[in-house]
């Protein structure tokens, strides 16, 4: 038979994030957000929600570190958690399933989480055969025990050398030599609180019947486990692909859904969708918006950033109760508390800083295109007026050359007169010649002396000259 508890790699993998940006990346900020009523985002909203958290972790981690030490312990328990969320007012619910191991400490029984009895290193919770090496294949189930038998096998097999019920650090497979020193130490100072064997055995036993009875998987196949007690958490599917392919792509499908307008994520208005609907979990295939297996490293890194301690090692269970407490006590905070307030303060100066900036933007841009038209409007008239100049030139020149060839024709028109006159002259002095010589013939009739007729030729000729000066 097997209990319905799941080994799991503690030392966990690949490298630990360096910063609460890597922690908390601003996608995983937005579904608090959004899940918180909020609908816009922005990176100092983001920066003011990792402060949130890193505060809570600084105050809540911080306390359960002096309880952890005060038991003298170096690994983390259900009870630490429980403590000190008692400590700051937080109520948790649930986690109920304790059993108190009588034990020889000042400060009395040993509380352990029926989970924890089976996860821890310790005498009672694996056989004397076992492996003490990390478990190698997380995801498979621990087979069930026997709680007294365990414990005898290895008293016999250490002697009367190991008075403790169970180890400092359960969940480390490894202890050094502060531990063992610190160890002697406790061993000493507290053998006058031994406590009686028959005492131990009796408590143990009492484990062992309600181990068994909350966590042996039960015959009824159909019976589903309770998430959130620390039996059951989506850890334990974080090895299915189904559940990875389905987590991967229900977060991708929300994340599509913001859009960034200036320095906002605003998410998208979808007349088809719900936005109540990001607001549950029904969709989603995880009941928390940071997976366990994701937890985990943040846990692991805050310890580191905040309270700048090395790698301690906590229980399934103590990891589930402070994974439930950090994302309710987010989830009040935005809604209802001082965050929701400095959130909605921030968003809205953001809000308005955007509306402005793209009012400017836009009237910017109108500027700019006003610019354009009046540079458009401007080179317009510009080249309207060179083709306005250079058809006034144009028309200079075509008025030059008109006024060019009349007055050619007004000087080639005397001249054409001058050549017709004289044609008209030579005409009238043909004729008067004519009739002189006419004259001349009729003289020369009438004398008959050569020296008269010489005479009268000499005068014609003259008068002819005279008469072609006088035109002239």
């Amino acid at each position: 038979m097997e209990y319905r508890v799941r080994k799991r790699d503690v030392n966990g993998a690949g490298r630990l994030p360096r910063s609460l940006e890597e922690v908390l990346p601003d996608a995983v900020v937005r579904r608090f957000l959004v899940r918180a009523g909020f609908r816009s985002s922005s990176d100092r909203a983001a920066a003011e929600v990792r402060r949130h958290v890193s505060d809570f972790f600084r105050r809540i981690v911080g306390c359960m570190v002096v309880m952890m030490q005060h038991d003298g312990r170096r690994s983390f328990r259900l009870v630490d958690v429980k403590r000190a969320c008692e400590h700051f007012g937080i109520r948790m619910y649930g986690y109920d399933d304790i059993c108190l191991l009588a034990a020889g400490r000042v400060c009395g029984s040993e509380a352990f989480h029926v989970t924890e009895l089976v996860e821890c290193s310790s005498l009672f919770s694996r056989p004397i055969d076992a492996s003490d090496e990390p478990d190698t294949e997380p995801g498979a189930h621990y087979k069930k025990t026997d709680f007294v038998a365990n414990y005898t096998a290895w008293r016999e097999e250490m002697g009367e050398m190991n008075d403790q019920v169970s180890e400092p650090s359960e969940w480390s497979y490894s202890d050094s030599d502060t531990e063992t020193e610190d160890q002697d130490m406790d061993t000493d100072t507290s053998q006058p609180w031994q406590p009686d064997e028959e005492k131990f055995m009796a408590s143990l036993q009492n484990a062992q019947e309600l181990v068994d009875e909350k966590l042996l998987h039960p015959e009824d196949e159909d019976a589903e486990d309770q998430p959130g007690q620390g039996y059951y958490s989506d850890y334990d599917d974080s090895y299915e692909p189904e559940y990875l392919e389905r987590q991967r792509a229900y977060e991708e499908d929300e994340d599509a859904r913001w859009n960034k307008v200036g320095q906002l994520h605003v998410l998208q208005n979808d007349e088809d969708s719900d936005p109540a609907e990001l607001q549950d979990f029904g969709g989603s295939p995880n009941l928390y918006i940071i997976t366990r297996q994701e937890f985990l490293r943040v846990f692991r890194t805050l310890l580191n950033l905040t309270l700048n301690l090395g790698e301690l090692q906590i229980s399934s269970v103590a990891l589930s109760a402070l994974h439930n407490a950090t994302e309710q006590c987010l989830h009040r905070s935005l809604t209802e508390g001082s965050l929701h307030y400095q959130l909605a303060a921030i968003l809205k100066e953001q809000e308005h800083a955007n509306s402005t900036n793209q009012l400017e933007l836009e009237l910017q841009m109108q500027r700019e295109k006003v610019n354009e038209l009046c540079e458009t409007i401007a080179a317009n008239k510009a080249a309207f007026k060179a083709k306005e100049l250079a058809m006034q030139q144009q028309i200079e020149q075509l008025k030059k050359q008109l006024l060019g060839q009349h007055d050619v024709q007004m000087e080639t028109s005397p001249i054409l007169k001058k050549k017709k006159s004289p044609g008209k002259r030579k005409a009238t002095t043909s004729k008067k010649t004519h009739t002189v010589r006419k004259g001349l013939s009729k003289s020369s009739n009438g004398s008959t002396s050569v020296v008269g007729a010489l005479r009268s030729r000499s005068q014609n000729h003259s008068e002819s000259k005279k008469v072609k000066v006088s035109l002239v």
